[in-house]
């Protein structure tokens, strides 16, 4: 088991795919893309969360990362809309951390499963990560019934004529909804 150290924002424990993200913007757009449930992001950009937050970016109804990591948050009194909106959805943050080394570590071995816990001393072996993991891997892995709609949803389009469309949400990004608004015919 490999360790990454850093400062965590959120006492919260999590346990997830580990991934990472090259994007320099759009931490909003990748919280909330379905196409990342149950995985911890690494950003490797240096600074999130240095342009505030807004519904309009977001890619769906709610968050689906298990995690958030980062070299460093915007998280002071003026500021700290990004970070508050991952813990309100009960997402655990961890800064400081070395996001190349873990990107490099994540480039060279793949996908893997990781925890984000509270430790004490992060160089010896610890069970609490091991059993988050376990545990998250027996949930629910029907990871498209969990991000889909339950219920229809109407939206109107821009256009007065054009074409009708449906869309069968199987984990849709609400981008793609905006966009086919754009031709859609007014209802």
């Amino acid at each position: 088991m490999k360790f990454f150290s850093g400062r965590l924002l959120s006492p919260i424990d999590a346990a997830g795919e580990v991934v990472f993200n090259t994007s320099h913007s759009g931490y909003e757009e990748i919280s909330t893309d379905p196409s990342y449930h149950w995985q911890i992001v690494v950003m490797t950009a240096p600074m999130q969360g240095n342009y505030g937050v807004s519904r309009s970016a977001w890619e769906s109804r709610q968050m689906w990362i298990s995690g958030f990591v980062c070299v460093d948050l915007q998280n002071f009194k003026r500021e700290d809309s990004w970070s508050r909106q991952l813990t309100e959805a009960q997402i655990p943050i961890l800064t400081e951390v070395d996001t190349r080394k873990l990107t490099l570590f994540l480039r060279d071995r793949g996908t893997t499963w990781g925890a984000i816990v509270a430790a004490k001393m992060p160089k010896r072996p610890l069970r609490r990560p091991k059993l988050k993991i376990k545990s998250k891997k027996q949930g629910d892995l029907d990871w498209s019934y969990a991000t889909s709609r339950t219920k229809p949803e109407l939206f109107a389009g821009e256009k007065k004529q054009g074409p009708r469309v449906a869309v069968l949400d199987l984990g849709c990004k609400q981008n793609m909804i905006r966009e086919l608004q754009k031709n859609e015919v007014q209802k």
